[in-house]
C-alpha cells in the first residue's frame, strides 16, 4: 500500500513538472511579458520543490521494491536520471528566460532614460535617477535569485 501511495507521488510530481514546462513553452509564444515574468518567478519558486518531492517519493519505492538490488541499476536509476534531466533542463531555460527578458527590459529602461534624458538636456540638464534605481534593483534581485539557487 506504502508503495502505491509513493508511485503516486511522484506520478503527481511528474506531473507537475510537466504542467509547469507546457506553462513555460505558452507564455515564451506571447508578446507582451512584463506582469508574466512575474508570474513565472513565483512559479518557478515552486517548481524548485519538485526534485526533493520527486526524490523523497522515489526513495521510499526503492524501499518498499524486494527486488531493489536487481532495480537500482534498471528501473530506479533510470527514473531518477530521466525526472532529474527534466527538472535541471526546466529550470535552466526558465532561470535564463527571466535573465535574458529582465536584462533586455533595464536596457529599454537604460534607453528610455538616456532619451529622456536626451530631450531635457536643454531644460534642465536632470538625469532621470528613477529609471537607474529600478535598474539597478531589477539587477539586484536578479542576481540574488541566482545566488540563492
Amino acid at each position: 500500500m506504502a508503495d502505491i501511495i509513493a508511485k503516486n507521488k511522484r506520478t503527481t510530481t511528474k506531473r507537475s513538472l510537466t504542467h509547469f514546462k507546457n506553462y513555460f513553452e505558452a507564455l515564451k509564444a506571447q508578446d507582451d511579458l512584463e506582469i508574466n515574468i512575474i508570474e513565472l518567478e513565483t512559479r518557478l519558486e515552486n517548481a524548485l520543490k519538485f526534485l526533493d518531492d520527486f526524490n523523497t517519493a522515489q526513495s521510499e519505492i526503492e524501499s518498499e521494491d524486494g527486488d531493489y538490488d536487481t532495480n537500482i541499476n534498471t528501473v530506479h536509476e533510470k527514473e531518477r536520471l530521466d525526472f532529474e534531466k527534466a527538472y535541471y533542463n526546466l529550470t535552466s531555460e526558465v532561470k535564463k528566460f527571466i535573465f535574458d527578458k529582465s536584462a533586455a527590459s533595464a536596457d529599454a529602461d537604460r534607453s528610455s532614460a538616456h532619451t529622456n534624458n536626451s530631450n531635457n538636456s536643454n531644460r534642465s540638464g536632470t538625469l532621470c535617477l528613477s529609471s537607474f534605481d529600478s535598474i539597478s534593483h531589477a539587477i539586484f534581485v536578479i542576481y540574488r535569485r541566482i545566488d540563492q539557487n
